[in-house]
This record gives C-alpha cells, structure tokens and sequence, in this order.
C-alpha cells in the first residue's frame, strides 16, 4: 500500500515538474514568430482536418461505386440517384473542411458528379454513340413493324424477335460503356483528390 502510494506522488510530482518545463520553455519561446505549443495546435488542426476530410471522401468514393453498382449491375436507376446524392452531400462535407487546394479539387468534381446523376437518370447519350443509338432503334422499329405483318411465318418472327432483342442488348451496353466510362473517371478523380492529402 505504502509502495502504490509512494509511487503516485512520484508520477504527480513528475508530470508538475514535465508541465512547469513545458510552460516555461513555451514562456522562452513566446519572443520567436510562432511558439511551440502553437505549432503543436496548429499541427493537430491540420491533422484532424485532414481526417475529417479523408474520412467524407472515402464515404463519398464509396457511394459513387455503389451508384455504379445499382445502375450497371443491379439496373435500379433510382438507387443510384440516391446514392449519387449521398457522394454529392458527402463532397459538399469534405470541401467545408479541406484545405485549399484540396477543396479546389473537390470544387471541381461536384458539378461533374451532379451531371453524371442527370446522365444516371436519363442514360442520354451522346455525339456519336446517340446517333448510333437512334439508328439501332430505328432498326428495332422496322423490325417490330416486319414482326407484325400477316404473311410472316413463325419461324421468321421468331428470328425478328431474337434480333431485336440483340439490338436492344447492344443498345444498353452503348449507354452502360458510357456511363460507366464516367463512373470510371469520377472514381479516379476521387482517388486523386485523396493521394493529395
């Protein structure tokens, strides 16, 4: 008992004396531009600020993969919407505590994130995949219209549907390669923004 108690006042009486050379070191110092103790505060801001940004990045990076996810894989175009939200709120997070040329950086994804979230919605495409997309659809017109005369044999509309169906396979994959060619270009953007902090 005698022991424990002797060996309190020890760690007492050294941490006094470790505080009281803190202080007055930091006392000395209080002439030069910037003091020990405001480096250590500064260094710790520095440091939590760039935790708490990391830490909305990766929250946001990992609603744009499961965006990707719900769109591509999964075809449910309004979960991907909500997580498109979820990344866009997330950034908004992390640009309010980033440092500057971080937040430049994050500044400049947001826009492209909400137009990938109208892109998402509409799978509108466009320059030359559209117009290849507009004749493959065309071509499913015509095929449709052939399907439904009377003089076509079964075995032939069989044929017409297979074929239509492939078109409006290839049509899809047009507009998922684009979209996910965005995806791809979102998500590099991000690990970027993260390998500057």
């Amino acid at each position: 008992m005698k022991y424990i108690f002797t060996n309190t006042i020890f760690k007492t009486v050294f941490l006094v004396i470790v505080s009281f050379m803190f202080v007055t070191n930091a006392e000395e110092k209080d002439n030069q531009p910037e003091s020990l103790l405001q480096r250590i505060v500064d260094s710790y801001v520095d440091s939590s600020n760039t935790n708490e940004t990391l830490k909305y990045l990766l929250d946001a990076k990992m609603y744009v993969s499961t965006a990707e996810h719900d769109l591509l894989v999964s075809q449910d175009k309004e979960r991907a919407q909500v997580d498109i939200e979820n990344a866009i709120a997330y950034l908004i997070e992390a640009e309010g505590v980033a440092k500057p040329d971080v937040k430049k950086q994050i500044s400049f994804l947001i826009p492209k994130l909400k137009k990938l979230e109208k892109k998402t919605l509409k799978e509108k495409l466009i320059d030359q995949d559209s117009q290849v997309n507009f004749l493959l659809k065309e071509a499913q017109k015509k095929l449709l219209e052939t399907h439904s005369l009377d003089h076509v044999s079964e075995s032939t509309k069989q044929k017409i549907k297979e074929i239509s169906s492939s078109i409006q396979e290839l049509r899809m994959k047009i507009e998922h390669s684009n979209l996910r060619d965005d995806y791809e270009k979102i998500m590099n953007t991000l690990n970027n923004i993260i390998h500057l902090l």
